[in-house]
């Protein structure tokens, strides 16, 4: 079988780890299962020592499957009895290897050490659709709850703070919005390697400034692309009759690339206090930067000296026209974009969405805390909770069979 530079590369690595990420369709697995057989066939190790884990049963199965066709492949081609009874052996072992998806290996690992965690030991996996359900249930009861008016005098500026909340974020149809905001934000928590103190990372802190904004990180990229965008478009407006061999047209056009260089001029000034502001980001140079974009203007067509290119070539005007106009639209848009505001009305902007921000924070960890609850009284459990995420552990070390361990250190 032949196989690509790429995909050699990936089955002969060894000693190090290795990300192989490629399209549906191109190989991947057919370059796992070279490589495992390339190990079995060099005898670096047992089939029973490798943990591989898909996504579903159906996946788990072919791997073993083609693993296994590989193995007899290899023996019916085999001459030396060594070679051929250590592949017999991994045949044997192959009945017992960890080839499964994460879920049932995850299940497995807790089953085997439910003494080292919080959970009973006659737990299930919940369905789909009862998880579903049970958030609705949860959520549902736990805005009840916030939406009682408390006793204490303490509890009370939290309380109107609740309802303001609701009142702003709410709609014609209650606070629908809202509980869908909050189930979003509880998803996207658990892809964090510690949801809880993600959630609470979120509730820190007062808002930025536009120095340190993760708003202003993501901005810069696109804020470049789109201003280097708009001059080099202006740019090729300059060369469109460098081409031409005719010294009446080229006469023609000599104002009009003059009037180039001097917008380019202004243009340079916008870019100049750009890069100021990329090399080190403030409040000030921001300003800067909008005071440099809004004190620009296009310099105007009037006068003879432009009449000759319109009457004499009237399809370069124009088509010089249209790019001119192209230029200023992308520039106007680039302005609107990000340009439209202050530092300080981009930094009161911040404050309000970090406060916004740090209540559905608020909200989504009590969900969870909730939802933690509900599940524990019905002793279910669902994937997110088969992945140990404890923020007190700084390191795990779970055994597996023959020595082999999983080890798990915090970030």
């Amino acid at each position: 079988m032949q196989y690509t530079d790429d995909q050699q590369k990936a089955i002969e690595e060894r000693g190090r780890n290795i990300l192989v990420a490629a399209a549906a369709g191109s190989g991947k697995t057919r370059v796992l299962v070279e490589r495992i057989i390339r190990q079995l066939i060099e005898g670096e190790l047992d089939v029973d020592a490798l943990l591989v884990v898909t996504f579903t049963n159906a996946a788990a199965a072919e791997m073993r499957e083609r693993i296994e066709a590989a193995l007899e492949k290899e023996i019916a081609a085999a001459s030396k009895h060594d070679i051929i009874a250590r592949l017999e052996r991994q045949r044997v072992l192959l009945t017992g290897a960890d080839i499964c998806t994460f879920h049932s290996f995850c299940q497995r690992l807790i089953r085997q050490h439910i003494e080292a965690i919080d959970v009973d030991p006659k737990f299930r996996l919940a369905s789909e659709q009862e998880l579903v359900l049970l958030k609705s249930d949860t959520l549902e009861t736990m805005l009840e709850e916030k939406y009682e008016r408390p006793l204490e005098a303490d509890k009370l500026p939290a309380w109107e703070e609740f309802i303001s909340f609701m009142d702003d974020y709410g709609d014609e149809k209650g606070d629908e919005e809202v509980k869908q905001a909050i189930l979003r934000l509880h998803s996207f928590a658990q892809s964090q390697p510690f949801p809880e103190k993600w959630l609470e990372s979120q509730q820190s802190g007062t808002g930025q400034t536009i120095a340190d904004s993760p708003w202003l990180t993501a901005a810069v990229p696109e804020m470049r692309a789109g201003l280097l965008a708009v001059i080099s478009q202006y740019e090729e407006c300059a060369g469109m009759a460098l081409g031409s061999d005719d010294p009446a047209l080229k006469a023609a056009w000599i104002p009009y690339g003059e009037l180039i260089q001097q917008d380019l001029a202004g243009l340079d000034a916008i870019r100049e206090a750009f890069n100021v502001l990329e090399s080190n980001p403030d409040g000030e140079k921001w300003n800067e930067l909008v005071r440099q974009v809004s004190k620009f203007s296009w310099l105007a067509m009037r006068g003879k000296v432009y009449g000759d290119l319109k009457n004499l070539y009237p399809d370069m005007r124009k088509q010089f026209d249209e790019r001119r106009d192209a230029v200023k639209k992308a520039l106007k848009k680039f302005a609107d974009t990000y340009l439209n505001q202050q530092a300080e009305q981009i930094e009161e902007d911040i404050a309000l969405n970090h406060k916004t921000a740090a209540i559905y924070a608020g909200l989504a960890l009590d969900f969870g805390r909730a939802l933690q609850a509900a599940k524990k009284e019905r002793n279910i459990l669902d994937f997110n909770d088969l992945v140990a995420r404890d923020p007190r552990v700084e390191t795990v070390i779970l055994p597996l069979r023959d020595g082999l361990t999983i080890l798990y250190k915090k970030a």
